[in-house]
């Protein structure tokens, strides 16, 4: 970002820089469009990596058509600094983007007509090839932002400095403070390295210190009032905000602690961005089905409705424990697959209630304290209308409307019949049935979370890239998945339990529906479940051959 021909640097917060990327200046448009291509381009390329797990090519054609559309004047006209940050509205964009190009099976071409941005993708990729990732790809967009911000703050620093004539100051620091520590030079060597007095190596940190913090703080002061202005307004509620446990599509859950019943409680709120009549409703969906989904699997639903701000919530238990991604990882093979048979268990008693979850993924499973399974983000549920049990939950939907004081188009959203449109895609891609992935909302049943389910197995079974162990599961435990993750829904499982049957044969030693065996592998097989029997039965041929070769002698 370069200074302006009165020597003062463009601003850098953000509610100023996006104003002046949708005003007239062309000048100020530029340094504008700049600002906010320099601090978000690295995260956005990574997020798509690492969420999608787009191939690298695919991720730079996805890169550079989103910040070609960031060009477009028009663009940020939707964006509100009065309802969240800006990055969540980029994510979301991102996200619609992706969405949209899944269901259009459309993608930029290299060469197009569009506005081409000069990106480094190299030292992206090398950087996202070197780092230690661990969470969801959300939580790495966001560190992964802090990072971006703190080179750009670098960066303006060295500006200043050159335009103040402050070169050394800046060398200095840049020698002392972000180098290596391995090898950070004393106070001594600094003097003599840049021919200046001890006391001014002193005076020269201080002062690249002291502007270098204020460089920080101007990136993120914004973004702190943006946080304070997300912390749900509960005057007049029974509830009291703790602490922010986490962020989702559409949500916060919060910590809260209610105090009639004097225990914390979870509230799961609308963020102030995503408060239309169409989430709002989504959300209030969410919180019928799991109150009348009542499995320890599931986690119960306390309280629901409308806080003083105006953003619909529901209150449930209070889970503490691991996301299935960062719990499974060390378990061996043996274990994992006992704890995916527990994942179905939840999921199979919706289905018998007519709900289907359509956003089963590891990140939506948490393992509890004690172990327990716990079936996540049930926002995406669709509410089958074949079964009893299902229509007694529709009615239930339709009480709620009137009971929760909902507007004409929340009432349409909320009517089941019109919960999702034909054409619309929801879920995580990854974990999507084709169907899903193409929008084919009539044909979603147990079968489109039977392929999420496969998804699910197949990433237990993979170890970390590069293991000694990668890829190295049987060939019954791949048909399983094969199976489960069948394009044809009618070459599916037809149901979960027939899926965590498969399973629970193959632990047991016997064989799967879904392979067949030739007959050396049905040999070691039947050796391996019968282990004890063949060493007695060996021990015994062994000592009968020693008696028969000695009785000779």
């Amino acid at each position: 970002m370069s200074p302006n021909p009165q020597g003062d640097a463009f601003p850098l917060t953000r509610h100023s820089v996006v104003a002046a990327a949708q005003g007239h200046d062309l000048a100020d448009r530029s340094r504008a469009m700049d600002a906010i291509t320099s601090s978000y381009w690295r995260p956005v390329y990574k997020y798509v990596r690492l969420r999608w797990h787009l191939e690298r090519e695919d991720a730079e054609d996805f890169t550079q058509e989103f910040f070609s559309r960031l060009l477009e004047k028009d663009f940020l006209a939707a964006y509100d600094p009065a309802k969240g940050k800006l990055r969540t509205f980029l994510r979301t964009c991102i996200d619609r983007l992706f969405m949209n190009q899944l269901r259009d099976a459309h993608r930029q071409k290299r060469g197009d007509a569009a506005v081409h941005v000069p990106l480094d993708f190299e030292e992206a990729e090398h950087e996202l090839a070197a780092s230690t990732q661990t969470g969801s790809a959300e939580d790495y967009f966001e560190k992964e932002w802090v990072r971006t911000l703190f080179a750009l703050a670098v960066e303006r620093l060295r500006t200043q400095c050159q335009s103040a004539g402050k070169t050394t100051q800046f060398a200095v620091f840049e020698r002392y403070d972000l180098g290596d520590e391995d090898t950070r030079p004393s106070y001594a060597a600094l003097a003599e390295e840049f021919s200046i007095a001890a006391t001014d190596v002193t005076n020269y940190l201080a002062f690249a210190r002291r502007e270098f913090r204020r460089c920080v703080l101007a990136q993120l002061r914004v973004s702190r009032l943006q946080s304070e202005m997300q912390t749900p307004d509960l005057s007049g509620t029974r509830y009291r905000a703790l602490s922010l446990l986490g962020h989702g599509g559409m949500g916060t859950v919060w910590l809260a602690q209610d105090s009639v019943l004097q225990r914390p409680v979870a509230l799961k709120i609308l963020t102030a961005e995503n408060s239309s009549a169409d989430l709002a409703a989504r959300l209030m969906q969410e919180a019928v089905i799991l109150a009348r989904l009542e499995h320890p699997g599931i986690v119960p639903v306390h309280d629901a409705g409308t806080l003083p701000d105006g953003r619909t919530f529901y209150c449930m238990k209070q889970v503490e424990g691991q996301t299935l991604d960062r719990y499974a990882g060390k378990l061996p093979l043996q274990e994992k697959l006992r704890l995916f048979q527990r994942i179905t268990e939840p999921l199979a008693f919706a289905h018998s209630r007519g709900i289907i979850h359509r956003d089963l993924k590891p990140a939506n499973i948490m393992i509890g304290a004690f172990g327990e399974v716990l079936i996540m983000d049930w926002g995406l549920a669709k509410v089958m209308n074949s079964s009893a049990a299902s229509s007694a939950t529709n009615r239930i939907l339709r009480q709620v409307v009137g009971d929760i004081g909902a507007t004409s188009a929340e009432k349409q959203v909320l009517t089941p019949e019109n919960a999702t449109a034909h054409g619309t895609v929801l879920g995580t891609p990854g974990y999507m049935a084709p169907e899903q992935e193409r929008g084919e909302v009539n044909l979603i049943d147990q079968r489109t979370d039977v392929f999420a389910l496969g998804s699910i197995l197949k990433y237990l079974l993979q170890e970390p890239s590069g293991s000694l162990h990668a890829e190295a599961y049987s060939r019954p435990l791949r048909a399983i998945c094969g199976k489960a993750m069948s394009p044809q829904m009618s070459a599916r499982y037809g149901s979960v339990l027939d899926l965590a049957a498969d399973v629970g044969r193959y632990l047991d030693g016997l064989p799967v529906s879904a392979y067949r065996e030739n007959i050396l592998e049905r040999t070691a097989r039947l050796v391996s479940r019968n282990r004890v029997a063949v060493v007695l039965v060996l021990a015994y041929l062994f000592m009968r051959l020693l008696f028969i070769l000695f009785s000779r002698h």
